[in-house]
């Protein structure tokens, strides 16, 4: 994971580089190794990450580098949709009025929790 400094860095860098987020998928290759050789601040990216470029990109040649920074930042994994029916009819279930209190809440396993 990132820190927040890491990608305050980025996502300087990456605006001045493309003001308007996209970039072809081998500049924003080569900006990411280039950049985090020569500074501490940069993240080092693993192959997996950087072929997950490719996955984001809309044509296979062009990505948006705001959608990576969002990837990257992400605190919790998103759900799958199958999830979140079954979290909404758990909690449909347990609190019938709809009305759940903090207390509750904070209770109820969700799926970013790693044991229920």
């Amino acid at each position: 994971s990132l820190t927040v400094l890491q990608l305050e860095t980025l996502i300087t860098s990456l605006s001045l580089s493309a003001p308007s987020g996209v970039i072809s998928i081998q500049e924003f290759i080569q900006f990411l190794t280039d950049n985090s050789s020569k500074s501490s601040f940069m993240p080092k990216f693993s192959v997996e990450q950087l072929s997950f470029l490719t996955l984001i990109s809309w044509d296979g040649h062009y990505v948006n580098w705001k959608n990576f920074i969002v990837s990257l930042a992400r605190p919790y994994p998103a759900p799958t949709l199958h999830t979140l029916i079954d979290t909404l009819l758990r909690f449909r279930e347990r609190y019938p009025s709809g009305q759940v209190n903090k207390g509750e809440y904070l209770d109820e396993h969700l799926w970013f929790e790693s044991h229920p």
